[in-house]
């Protein structure tokens, strides 16, 4: 249809709502406009605790209620010469037919401003258009320019939003997912319109009123939503109540292995089952042994389970004569049916079917070994995280237009770093790549006269490394973003004269380690005496967290996919490991870039705990107590930490040594500091031989003497007092903070609520 047709028709729709707007009045208008309830008349039926709130939103539509007074006319004549946003304004022709489909559908209704002007309770607010790479524009209102967004009182559950952590959740079912009972597969079912879907009460869609570009011949416009707006601060949770609701009930018939018929749709849904994606990169699918970390971790029973990520329902499984995956796909359509009625003969021949037939056509529900959900290519048999290639080029020429650049916008540069920060979990090697990228946001806000950020030599640096990290297509592995039952269980310290530490292995082995730091570095350490310094003490813990690993790696060098405990008395290193950045351009940022390429390398899950420094004695033994020799060292561990295998001493490489080093000292200002290749320092993989031999264990004496500080770099503190629990693997893994689950609230997402 022409741009001219399509002005044509949706000036026929302007002149019927005006014609309403006269005879019936603005409320009796929107209940006239409005058209049968897209969700299914028994849904207050459902066995679920959120089946009498839905039924109250189908009957009545979502409420809008608001804290401030509505403008007067001048106020509204006011915004009305404002205006939509300038995107809008770019998008004239696409509004016009995104508005005809929409006044076809019935979703909304477009009025001249000059019928509405009068409307009591009326509100206005600017419209906008979202461009998207490969895809058709979104349209979206901004409902917090003028303050619909922060005066709405929220009436719907938040709780009901909990797609915030579905990607996780979806990855710890792939992962523990029992290969026993054969591979996983995943599919993908999407409801189309979305929101809009769900309607609003006449009211509110006064309230929500929204401004829309002059469109030639029809003038200036008020678009009045019957349905969910995109942009309104309720409408996710609205929808969200629907769609959890929807997926609570699929897994519930899925747990008791509920049989369904064949769906309508299904010769669709199944086009292209056993398929890979058309872009796949070529990744062998070689299935990889269940690491000892996640060993205890495996489902005793075939994996069935569906998730819900705004309008897409995600559903992974494996194939078993009690459920088989046919009919785990068949159990989400018809539970999607069960909320969101499908089409009946005598429907709105514009209305869509609630399940995306487009989609389906595309192969999103097809049965895969590798679906592509949320911007990643899921391959759950593997357990391996790819990032989807359209996601991938956006950020690369993000990246390359900000290389060529020697200053950035402000907001581009935040978008930047919201993009890179979004693509952390499928890319390897790249959470300890941020510091120098935040420094140079806080200085561009801190320079209120310039709102742009600097490219210098060292961010420039720092994108070629996120550029290279990016371009290198090495999948992630589940376990690298889920942590296990810990393998290795460890402490370090660090302190002016040194750092070291202790691992305790799964064969019952101890590891001892210690490393002096040079005069070079002593000398720059911040004290009292120093206060001029550039190393702080919380740096050179966080130097002695990377050595400690370095260490266990080296004696354990298949920990790839596994889980490592290690514990520090320094909260700063911990924090900063756990988080991967700190805003700074001094030695932390290097030391986490040189810890991340550490774990990119061995492709490790790593752990980071605090543990009280009164607690942290035998590492602060081996940080300290440099007046030992090796053998008196070991010796003494020995006898105050007393070990059925006895204590391994190893000492750190010259080579990593020498990189923890450069770290530490300052960087020359001009230099471009970070690595550009993705495999990041060449870390040795082995630290040699121990260099004296194990030492069999001797009673514990009650009583040592040991010099250690919690939080001081100095070497000068000495004390003596009763040991702690005497150090051993079981004591040191009783300290670990507990997994926070990502699962979804069981065994439904509402408690339950009155109609």
């Amino acid at each position: 249809m022409t741009i001219v047709a399509q002005r044509k028709e949706l000036g026929e729709f302007v002149d019927r709502a005006v014609s309403l707007l006269a005879t019936r009045g603005s409320h009796s208008m929107v209940h006239a406009k409005r058209r049968e309830s897209d969700i299914h008349p028994d849904v207050g039926q459902l066995p679920h605790s959120a089946a009498p709130l839905l039924d109250r939103l189908r009957r009545f539509g979502c409420p809008c209620i608001l804290s401030t007074p509505p403008p007067t006319p001048q106020e509204l004549d006011g915004m009305f010469e404002r205006g939509p946003h300038s995107s809008a304004l770019d998008h004239t022709d696409f509004l016009t037919g995104e508005f005809l489909d929409y006044c076809r559908k019935n979703m909304w209704m477009v009025l001249p401003y000059s019928k509405v002007r009068t409307i009591p309770g009326l509100r206005l607010s600017p419209m906008g258009v979202v461009p998207q790479t490969n895809r058709r524009p979104r349209s979206i209102v901004d409902y917090s320019y003028w303050g619909i967004n922060d005066a709405t009182a929220r009436l719907v559950p938040a709780h009901s939003m909990q797609f915030g952590r579905a990607h996780h959740r979806l990855t710890r079912k792939g992962l523990h997912a029992n290969p026993k009972f054969g591979p996983v597969h995943a599919w993908k079912v999407d409801l189309s319109d979305g929101f809009y879907r769900v309607a609003v009460t006449s009211s509110a869609a006064l309230r929500l009123g929204v401004l829309l570009p002059p469109i030639p011949g029809l003038g200036s416009l008020v678009a009045f939503p019957l349905t969910l707006p995109m942009g309104w601060t309720e409408s996710p949770p609205y929808f969200c109540a629907f769609t959890e609701t929807t997926c609570d009930l699929i897994n519930d018939d899925l747990r008791r292995n509920i049989r369904y018929p064949l769906h309508p749709l299904e010769h669709l849904a199944g086009i292209r089952d056993g398929s890979l994606p058309d872009d796949w990169n070529g990744t062998p699918l070689v299935q990889r042994p269940v690491t000892a970390s996640h060993q205890p971790h495996l489902a005793s029973r075939p994996l069935a389970y569906s998730d819900i990520y705004m309008d897409d329902f995600l559903g992974m499984g494996q194939d078993h004569p009690s459920n088989p995956l046919v009919n785990q796909r068949r159990t989400m359509m018809h539970r999607i049916d069960s909320v969101f009625r499908p089409n009946r003969p005598d429907d709105n021949p514009y209305r869509k079917e609630p399940i995306s037939t487009k989609k389906l056509q595309a192969a999103d529900a097809s049965i895969q070994r590798v679906k592509r959900c949320m911007g990643w290519d899921h391959a759950p048999t593997e357990r391996l995280l790819l990032m989807a290639p359209t996601r991938k080029a956006k950020a690369l020429d993000l990246l390359d237009d900000a290389l060529h650049r020697k200053r950035i916008a402000l907001k581009s540069w935040q978008s930047l770093v919201g993009v890179l920060r979004s693509l952390v979990p499928g890319t390897p090697g790249s959470k300890g790549q941020f510091s120098l990228l935040q420094l140079g946001l806080q200085h561009a806000l801190a320079a209120k006269a310039d709102s742009r950020v600097r490219i210098t030599a060292a961010i420039r640096a720092q994108l070629h490394t996120f550029r290279a990290l990016l371009a290198d297509d090495s999948p992630a592995l589940y376990e690298e973003l889920l942590a296990g039952t810990p393998l290795c269980v460890g402490a370090c310290d660090a302190a002016k004269s040194g750092m070291g530490g202790v691992w305790f292995l799964p064969d019952g082995r101890a590891l001892l380690w210690r490393q002096p730091f040079p005069s070079q570095v002593q000398d720059r350490v911040v004290s009292w005496d120093n206060p001029r310094g550039t190393i702080t003490n919380s740096d050179l813990e966080l130097a002695g967290t990377i050595a400690h690993l370095e260490v266990l790696t080296s004696h354990c060098p298949s920990l790839a996919g596994e889980t490592v405990q290690t514990f520090s008395d320094n909260t700063p290193a911990v924090y900063w490991q756990q988080k991967g950045s700190t805003t700074t351009g001094k030695a932390a940022a290097y030391l986490l870039q040189t810890s991340a390429f550490h774990q990119r390398q061995h492709r490790y899950n790593v752990r980071h705990d605090h543990l009280p420094g009164d607690w942290n004695r035998m590492a602060d033994d081996a940080s300290r107590l440099f007046n030992l020799s090796d053998s008196e060292l070991t010796q003494h561990f020995v006898s105050a930490y007393p070990q059925s295998a006895g204590w391994t001493l190893c000492h750190l490489t010259a080579a990593v040594n020498s990189q923890l080093i450069s770290d530490l000292l300052p960087k020359p200002s001009t230099a471009a500091s970070p690595r550009n290749g993705p495999a990041g320092p060449q870390l040795p993989g082995s630290s040699g031989f121990p260099s004296v031999p194990t030492w069999v264990g001797t009673p514990a004496s009650p009583i040592s003497v040991t010099r250690w500080s919690r939080s001081s770099s100095l070497d000068s503190a000495s004390k003596t007092a009763a040991l702690p629990p005497v150090g051993n693997r079981s004591w040191l893994a009783q300290q670990r903070t507990p997994c926070v689950m990502s699962a979804r609230r069981f065994p439904q997402w509402a408690l339950p609520i009155p109609a």
